[in-house]
This record gives C-alpha cells, sequence and structure tokens, in this order.
C-alpha cells in the first residue's frame, strides 16, 4: 500500500523528460490612459493590481530582482558570469541600495516578474489536436520580462515525459505556439481548415479559460488567446501582438537514434578528367546525413505533416545555413531560425537543457527583445510620419519625435548589443540569432528613419524660428513710423508767428513753419513706402493667414498714426498772457 502511494509521487521525479519547450510570447502596450508610457509607470500600476486580493490573476506574479549575493546554485552563477556586465543590465533587474532605489528606478531598462512557484506547481499546458492527439506538459516556470522601450516578452517553461517520439515533438511545437488562425476560410465553421493544418482544437493552462479559437466563426478579432489575457489582466496597457499569429519556440529534445542517423557520413563521389589522357581519376568526399535529413528541416523550421521546402537543393542549403555544426560529432545539433531556436542531443548531452534553460534562452531573449523593440519603433515611425504636416503649430508631433528619438538613442546604447559574451560558442550561437532576425540589417533602416524624422522635426523648428523672427521683423517695420512720428514732434520744431486778442487776454498761437509742413508731408508718406519695400515679406508671413487679422493689424496701424497725430498736436502747450 505505501508502495504504491509512494511510486506516483516520484514518478515526475523518476521520468526524465524527453523534452523542454520554451514558447515565447512578444508583445507591446497600447495604453488606454493618458499616462507616460514608460517602465516605472507599468510597474507602479502592476503592482497596485496585485494588491487587489480577489483578483486571482494578479495575485500569482511575483516582482523578482536579482544580485549576485543572492546566487543560491551553480546554475545561477554560470548564467550570469557567462554574459558580459554591460548585458547583465538588459537581462537583470539588479538590486540597488535602499539610499539609491528612487534614482536607480528611474534609470532601470528592465522588469521582470514571475509567477510563484505554488501557482505552477501541478499545473499543465494542455494542446488537444482535431485528430485526437493530446499533449499535457508540466509548467515549470513562467516569466514576463517587460522592457522600458514598451515591449513586453512572456515565456512557458515546460517539460514533456508523455510522448517521445520526434513527429509529437514537432506537433508540440507547432501546435503549442499559435496564439490565432493564420487564416479563416467561408462557411460556418470559419477555422475548421486551420485547426486540420496547424491551428490546436484547444489550448489550456491550469487555472485558466480553455482557448478554444470558437469565437472566430462568430467576429474577426486579433485577440489573445483567453489564458493569456487572463494570465496577464491588464487592463491599464492592453497587450498587441508584436511579431504574428506564433509564439517563438525554444525547443530541447534528447533521442541517441535520430542523433546518430544525422552525424553519419555519407560518402559522395564524383569523377574529376584529366586534360589530355581521357581518363580520370575518382575522388571521394563525405557529407553528414543532416545536410538531406527531412525530420531535421522539420524540426528547425518547425513543420509537421510535410516539408514546405519542396526543392532540394534549397531545402540542404537552408538546412546547412540554419544548423549551428560545431558539436554535431558529438552528437549535438542546434538550428536557429527568426521564429525558432531548437537543440537535439543524445542521452551524454542531457546536461545541456540546463544550458537551453539558462544562456540560451538569455541570448533568445535578448535577441528577441531587440527584435520586438525595432519593430515596436517602426510602428511609431509610420503613426507620427502619417500625421506630420508643414505647421509649425504642429507641436504634438515635433514632441512625439523628441521622445522617440531619445528613447530609441537608449535602447541603442543600453539594450542593444554586437556581443553579449567572452565565449566563443556563445559568440557563434548570438550570430546566428541576430543574423536569422536580421537585427543588424533592421537596425540600420531604423537609423535611418529615425534620423530623417529627427531632421524634419529639425526643420520645422527652424522654420517655426524663422516665423517668428519675420514677425518681430514685419511688426517692427510697421509700428516705426508711429513711434518715430511721436519721437519727431517731440522735438522743438514749432515757431512762434503771432498773437491775437481774445476778449480781455492775448493768446500766443504755435503752429509749423513750411520746413516743418515739409517734414510732416515725409512722415505720414513713410509708413506706405516702408510697406512697399517689404511687401513681400508682410504677403509671404499673412500667407495662409485669415483675414481678420490683417485688417485689425491695417486698422490699428491707422488709429495709431491719427492718435499720434491728436496727441502731438492737444499736447502743445499755449502761452497766455493778460491785456
Amino acid at each position: 500500500m505505501s508502495e504504491n502511494t509512494e511510486k506516483p509521487n516520484n514518478e515526475k521525479e523518476e521520468k526524465k523528460p524527453f523534452s523542454y519547450h520554451i514558447f515565447l510570447f512578444p508583445f507591446r502596450f497600447r495604453w488606454n490612459e493618458k499616462d507616460e508610457n514608460n517602465l516605472l509607470s507599468f510597474h507602479k500600476k502592476f503592482e497596485d493590481k496585485k494588491k487587489e486580493k480577489d483578483e486571482f490573476n494578479n495575485t500569482n506574479w511575483n516582482y523578482e530582482n536579482y544580485e549576485l549575493k543572492d546566487i543560491s546554485s551553480a546554475e545561477d552563477y554560470n548564467e550570469f558570469m557567462y554574459f558580459y556586465d554591460f548585458a547583465r543590465d538588459a537581462i537583470y533587474d539588479r538590486k540597488t541600495d535602499n539610499n539609491k532605489k528612487v534614482i536607480e528606478d528611474t534609470k532601470k531598462i528592465l522588469r521582470h516578474y514571475s509567477v510563484k512557484d505554488e501557482k505552477v506547481k501541478d499545473a499543465k499546458y494542455t494542446i488537444k489536436l482535431r485528430c485526437g492527439n493530446t499533449y499535457e506538459l508540466d509548467v515549470v516556470k513562467i516569466f514576463l520580462h517587460v522592457y522600458e522601450t514598451g515591449v513586453a516578452l512572456l515565456s512557458f517553461h515546460l517539460e514533456n515525459r508523455q510522448v517521445k517520439e520526434w513527429s509529437d515533438i514537432r506537433n508540440i511545437n507547432e501546435y503549442g505556439r499559435r496564439i490565432y488562425p493564420q487564416f479563416l476560410t467561408d462557411g460556418e465553421d470559419k477555422i475548421s481548415i486551420p485547426k486540420d493544418k496547424f491551428l490546436a482544437d484547444s489550448i489550456e493552462l491550469t487555472g485558466f479559460k480553455k482557448e478554444t479559437f470558437e469565437r472566430y466563426n462568430k467576429s474577426y478579432d486579433e485577440a489573445l488567446p483567453s489564458f493569456i489575457s487572463e494570465l496577464l489582466n491588464i487592463d491599464f496597457a492592453k497587450p498587441k501582438s508584436l511579431i504574428d499569429d506564433r509564439m517563438f519556440v525554444i525547443s530541447w529534445y534528447v533521442n541517441d537514434c535520430e542523433v546518430n542517423k544525422l552525424k553519419e557520413k555519407i560518402p559522395q563521389q564524383s569523377k574529376i578528367s584529366i586534360s589530355g589522357v581521357g581518363q580520370g581519376r575518382i575522388t571521394t568526399n563525405s557529407k553528414y546525413r543532416y545536410y538531406t535529413n527531412d525530420s531535421w528541416y522539420r524540426y528547425i523550421f518547425i513543420d509537421t505533416n510535410s516539408t514546405m521546402c519542396q526543392h532540394d537543393g534549397m531545402r540542404e542549403e537552408l538546412t546547412r545555413k540554419h544548423t549551428y555544426q560545431r558539436f554535431v560529432d558529438w552528437g549535438t545539433f542546434f538550428g536557429v531560425t527568426r521564429y525558432s531556436f531548437v537543440m537535439l542531443t543524445n542521452e551524454g548531452g542531457r546536461f545541456t537543457t540546463k544550458h537551453v534553460e539558462t544562456m540560451y534562452y538569455q541570448m533568445v531573449v535578448l535577441s528577441l527583445m531587440q527584435r520586438a523593440s525595432i519593430l515596436k519603433f517602426s510602428d511609431d515611425v509610420s503613426n507620427i510620419s502619417a500625421e506630420l504636416n508643414d505647421s509649425v503649430k504642429d507641436t504634438k508631433n515635433l514632441t512625439e519625435i523628441r521622445k522617440l528619438n531619445a528613447s530609441y538613442l537608449k535602447f541603442s546604447n543600453k539594450m542593444y548589443f554586437r556581443e553579449v559574451t567572452a565565449q566563443e560558442q556563445g559568440i557563434e550561437l548570438y550570430d546566428m540569432i541576430q543574423s536569422h532576425m536580421r537585427i543588424e540589417r533592421d537596425v540600420k533602416d531604423l537609423n535611418r528613419e529615425i534620423d530623417e524624422l529627427y531632421q524634419y522635426a529639425n526643420l520645422i523648428e527652424d522654420k517655426k524660428n524663422n516665423e517668428q523672427l519675420k514677425l518681430i521683423t514685419v511688426l517692427g517695420a510697421v509700428f516705426i513710423i508711429p513711434t518715430f512720428i511721436t519721437g519727431f514732434f517731440g522735438m522743438n520744431i514749432l515757431q512762434f508767428v503771432h498773437e491775437i486778442q481774445i476778449s480781455s487776454e492775448k493768446v500766443s498761437i504755435f503752429h509749423l513753419t513750411h520746413a516743418s509742413y515739409i517734414w510732416v508731408s515725409i512722415l505720414l508718406f513713410l509708413p506706405f513706402v516702408s510697406i512697399l519695400f517689404l511687401k513681400k515679406e508682410i504677403f509671404s508671413f499673412w500667407k495662409g493667414k485669415k483675414t481678420k487679422w490683417i485688417i485689425i493689424i491695417i486698422v490699428g496701424y491707422i488709429l495709431a498714426i491719427i492718435l499720434t497725430l491728436i496727441t502731438v498736436f492737444y499736447s502743445f502747450p499755449v502761452h497766455i498772457t493778460g491785456s
């Protein structure tokens, strides 16, 4: 009795996994409020949600930061020391001194969360196919990495102790990674063909609503699977998929028989003619069997029922290009594409599963974060460019351009790395990941796009400054004449001409001399001369402006002259003498 009860408890520990799978979902935030789209804002709101005791889906997250002194195992130490220090800032949310906490919080580029161990204990990631196959994977960990660029990665770490056939491993990778139908068909059952080809009949995460994709028969949307939506439950920043209908796949698989087949060398004979003799000599070459092995190709590119590439030469070329060959003779194969990182090894290489869970996983996360951020920046550039206009009043878009440029500069300096480790194997694998994700090419294109956008913002800013200088010039030209008239009549240009008798008093009358009449005529004519001289500048400044403002300025100008003349003439002192 006791033996029967103990065996099931230890079964999971005794039965080693046949494969290890990580599904990585990259997404960006679409903010529902007017808050700054930054990491600190997300963290505060996310922590506030956790405090709502009745919200189960938000109480299962732990915020994790990291420090070297917290390392509790050799695996953690190996992972930490594997990377350059500057790369660690984009991998670990490291602790800081309490006195510097507030300051350092604003400098962090990453927030790292994980689902509590008790929430994932005995949890299953269940994939059911329409053909009847069902795969139950043990949930090991669920991580959420949130970055300052406004993107995040949700990762499911799963172990397979149920099936060991290579076809089943490919099915797990293909059907388990789909988050919505790639296409729909006409008719009542719009997802029938997708479910026959690549879409699971249902995916269920223990404790969350099962996703059956049936809602696509009634409405067209790009909603996330139910288990992801409930797991995140972020209502203040709605997640949006950044890549396509698939999650990125990391897969480790152990199979001695298949490894021995792949590393076998096939002799190749070729006949080379010798000039002038008419005979030839036979040379023997050899190539690895995995060059043309359909199973390995389908594992790399996650093809299930058939090989999608039907050209022998192209298929062999792609297989060689996407296979990391350093440890082939030892029975360890790596395959890298823009949507997968797979590994096949023999029993002797079981220890490499820890590398997949740690170092290789972090390299993929870094690269996927970079790719997601680039796509997010490109999307921002497109959105801003679509709303641009030549108006100097377009201050909103100019502000967005400056914020985008500042965020991208921080990304380039703190989150984009050409090399992350000094280990030779790590350098080569990281280069492969970067190359197949086309990150270096996309960064160059994005540099050009953002630089052009920033130059445009500077041109608009210069135009705005020129408009302001032109306004000062026009106003100065318009109002200098009344100012000059006022100053002119303040001078001593009047003469006594005669006195007149009014009743019992003599009144001395001031009026202009003949020369002064000439000066006044010139002063009254000068405004028209100045307007005629500056007509090009004035008309270009007022081009497109509302007519009422032009009328207001002209009327104001005339009134200024009239009031100036009235003020001058009525301000002359009159000398009154007695009879």
